[in-house]
């Protein structure tokens, strides 16, 4: 569940909150994973803590960016570093790495009409521009949809979803091109509102979703062992890094 905060932001379903877990990071799935992983595993004795500001967002709050000097990273549960310590996720690295501050916009499970929306609200509030602006490309079959039309709650859905009709909607908005078409329109879009220099990546996606997109694999596993773990993200952050080196040249 997403929930729209101030400003129409969409974020995690609660605000000003700090937690021990959040999305597939369950207490369950850590009961289990603690039981199978050897005694060394680093999150036998490493805790995870998930610290939510007032937009729903795994970041600092607006009021305290360097809005002179930062990068704007978007995307999913990936860039939002579910399963791993916010300083060995990839945005962090990359900020303490390049010297720039950040701000992270990643939701949680969501798609590209999510990513896109956020996206477009951060250039309706936030005057200055990104020093570099970077998108983590979701699977493009997720999407939103509004628990109720009065509501301001959101419910995501995807392929994990076991209900026919929806199963049925994404295999046909594949066949007929229309989550494709839906991703290259987002681009477009994004293209035009932010003038500055972008970094498109794509985090163990099976499918080709566009060009001058950087794929990368996952090397290792984060606390719930299905997100990109904390070698990954470490490789995440040293190629963007060299990206944005190049850029700056």
């Amino acid at each position: 569940m997403k929930v729209l905060h101030k400003h129409n932001f969409i974020g995690h379903s609660t605000a000003n909150i700090v937690q021990t877990y959040a999305g597939s990071d369950s207490i369950e799935n850590l009961s289990m994973n603690l039981e199978k992983m050897p005694k060394d595993w680093y999150y036998k004795t490493n805790d995870i803590t998930y610290s939510f500001n007032s937009f729903g967002h795994r970041s600092k709050e607006l009021a305290c960016l360097d809005i002179d000097n930062y990068i704007l990273f978007t995307g999913c549960s990936n860039t939002l570093g579910v399963g791993l310590e916010l300083l060995k996720t990839y945005p962090n690295l990359v900020s303490k790495q390049s010297g720039y501050d950040y701000y992270n916009l990643a939701v949680g499970g969501s798609g590209i009409d999510a990513l896109l929306h956020n996206l477009i609200i951060w250039r309706s509030v936030v005057t200055k521009l990104p020093k570099f602006l970077i998108i983590q490309w979701p699977e493009r079959n997720r999407y939103l949809k509004m628990s109720d039309p009065d509501s301001n709650i959101l419910t995501t859905n995807g392929i994990w979803n076991k209900k026919v009709e929806i199963k049925n909607f994404i295999i046909a908005g594949e066949d007929v091109g229309f989550f494709q078409s839906r991703k290259n329109l987002a681009s477009k879009i994004i293209e035009s509102i932010f003038n500055c220099p972008t970094i498109q990546i794509s985090i163990a996606q099976d499918y080709e979703i566009g060009n001058n997109i950087i794929k990368f694999p996952k090397i290792d596993f984060a606390r719930d062992i299905i997100h990109p773990g904390i070698l990954s993200n470490l490789l995440f952050s040293t190629r963007i890094c060299k990206e944005i080196a190049n850029m700056n040249q």
